[in-house]
């Protein structure tokens, strides 16, 4: 598994339209896969090394932020803001498969999820509840263009702990996600 999913990666970052795609969900199969196995009574997490050869697409563990966002320019974007926090891994969910595969397979709930408001064919808000059922005190930060109060009250009548209203500033997010990393520490 580990081989198909270091081929499928190297295979998304080359390719281009409908055979990138396949390679995305080839790829989104073998983690998948991969955290079913880590499931497994007696068996090692495989998450790891898969996360020591593309950091951003591991398995999330134990104090992972995830970051869910379906533009490619605002996830490179959050990770170079996060690069400033080391302690904290960022794992890039970019569509609602994603994030269903990795909440089915999920067995530790990340320090904070990082959840872009409009998602290609789905509102993020949907997804407040399913990620709730699985890890019910994870801080839940919506990102959303929408600046107006009623865009901010339904994501925290959704479930959401906090809103960040984009374009946000480097320190913002910082802040945002210092805060909800130090909130689920104390819950911990």
């Amino acid at each position: 598994l580990h081989v198909v999913l270091g081929f499928a990666v190297l295979l998304e970052e080359d390719l281009d339209g409908d055979d990138a795609e396949s390679a995305r969900h080839i790829r989104v199969a073998a983690e998948q896969l991969l955290g079913l196995v880590a499931a497994l009574p007696g068996e090692a997490a495989p998450a790891a090394t898969v996360g020591a050869s593309r950091p951003n697409r591991a398995a999330p563990v134990d104090g992972d932020g995830v970051l869910i966002e379906d533009n490619a320019s605002n996830v490179r974007l959050v990770e170079r803001i996060l690069a400033h926090r080391p302690t904290v891994t960022l794992t890039s969910l970019t569509d609602v498969d994603e994030v269903r595969g990795w909440l089915a397979a999920s067995t530790a709930a990340p320090a904070v999820v990082l959840l872009d408001r409009h998602l290609g064919r789905a509102d993020g808000l949907d997804l407040v509840g399913e990620i709730r059922s699985v890890h019910d005190d994870v801080p839940i930060v919506v990102v959303t263009a929408d600046a107006t109060d009623l865009a901010r009250d339904e994501a925290r009548s959704a479930g959401a702990d906090a809103v960040v209203t984009k374009p946000f500033s480097v320190a913002e997010l910082l802040e945002v996600v210092d805060q909800s990393s130090s909130a689920t520490g104390s819950k911990r």
